[in-house]
C-alpha cells in the first residue's frame, strides 16, 4: 500500500490483486465443490485437501492442524490471512496450474492441491488423481520465478534427489477413490513413492495466465492452451529423465510413471480435450 503523488489517499495493491484473481478463484471454488459432490473428495474452497476430514481417522490430526495454523498466528483471522495469501505469486501459480490441468486433462482426472501439512512437509503443491482407477498418479511442485537461476537449479536438483534417491514423495493426507454405483467415494490413504515433477513459470507468464484465464469449464483462452501444452511438454521431458532410474525404484513408482506417460502421449500433438460441463 502506498500514497500516489498528488493525492491524499492510499492505494491498496493487495486489493487490486484480489480483484484480478476473482475469475480464477471462483473457478477453483466451483471445481472443488464439483469434486466434492461427484467424487467425495474433501476439499476446501481453494481446492486443497481438507485436513479436518481426517480428524476421526488419523491420530495426531489436531496437532498437524495446530502446527500449520500456528505459522499464521498473529496475522489475523483465517479469512484475513487467506485474503493476503491469495495476492501472492506462489498462490496464483498453484491455482493457475490446478485450473489449467483440470480443464486440459479432462474428466478422467481430478487435479487438487495438497493439504497444508503436505505442502509444507512434502513440498508438493498439486496432485493429479486418475479417476478411472482412483489413484494419485503424480505430484507437482511449482516454481514461481525462473529468473532466479540459482534457486531454479536448486529446485531441479532437489526434485531429482527426492525421486531418484528417495523413491518419490509421500503424502500423509493422501486420497484414493473407491467406486460406488453412483459416484466415486473418498478413501483416506497415506501414500508413498509418488513421482514428483516441477513446473516453472516466470512472474510475467503467471500474471498473463491469470489475466487471460477463461472461467468457463468448457472453453480455454489461447493463453491457457499454450500453458497447458507447456505443462505437458515439461512433464514429458521429466518422465524421460526419470525412466533412466525408475527400474531401480519401488514398482509402484514405475507404474504411476507409466500411466502418466501414456496419458501425455495421447494428448501431445492433438487438441487437448476440455472438461465437459458438469463432468468430474
Amino acid at each position: 500500500m502506498f500514497e500516489r503523488p498528488g493525492t491524499n489517499f492510499l492505494i491498496d495493491h493487495s486489493a487490486e490483486r484480489r480483484d484480478r484473481i476473482k475469475k480464477l478463484s471462483g473457478f477453483i471454488e466451483s471445481l472443488a465443490a464439483e469434486y466434492h459432490d461427484q467424487l467425495g473428495l474433501p476439499l476446501d474452497k481453494d481446492g486443497r485437501i481438507d485436513m479436518d476430514a481426517y480428524r476421526s481417522i488419523y491420530p495426531g490430526v489436531d496437532m498437524d492442524i495446530a502446527r500449520v495454523r500456528g505459522r499464521d498466528a498473529g496475522k489475523g483471522t483465517p479469512e484475513e490471512v487467506r485474503n493476503v495469501r491469495i495476492t501472492t505469486d506462489g498462490e496464483w501459480l498453484e491455482m493457475l496450474t490446478m485450473a489449467i490441468l483440470a480443464k486440459g486433462l479432462g474428466s478422467d482426472f481430478a487435479v487438487v492441491r495438497t493439504s497444508a501439512h503436505d505442502d509444507q512437509i512434502s513440498k508438493a503443491d498439486t496432485a493429479i488423481i486418475d479417476v478411472i482407477d482412483g489413484s494419485i498418479v503424480c505430484l507437482l511442485d511449482e516454481v514461481g520465478d525462473t529468473s532466479g537461476r540459482v534457486d531454479y537449479q536448486a529446485k531441479v536438483a532437489e526434485v531429482y534427489d527426492r525421486n531418484a534417491k528417495r523413491g518419490g514423495v509421500g503424502l500423509r493426507y493422501g486420497v484414493r477413490l473407491g467406486k460406488t454405483d453412483t459416484k466415486g467415494s473418498f478413501v483416506p490413504d497415506t501414500l508413498e513413492n509418488i513421482p514428483l515433477f516441477y513446473i516453472a513459470l516466470s512472474k510475467e507468464r503467471i500474471d498473463r495466465g491469470v489475466q487471460e484465464f477463461n472461467p468457463s469449464p468448457t472453453q480455454q483462452s489461447d493463453s491457457e492452451k499454450k500453458l497447458f501444452l507447456y505443462f505437458i511438454a515439461t512433464l514429458s521431458l521429466q518422465i524421460e529423465a526419470m525412466e533412466v532410474y525408475a527400474k531401480r525404484l519401488p514398482p509402484i513408482f514405475g507404474e504411476r510413471l507409466g500411466r502418466l506417460k501414456k496419458t501425455l502421449e495421447a494428448i501431445k500433438g492433438s487438441q487437448p480435450k476440455t472438461r465437459a460441463a458438469g463432468a468430474a
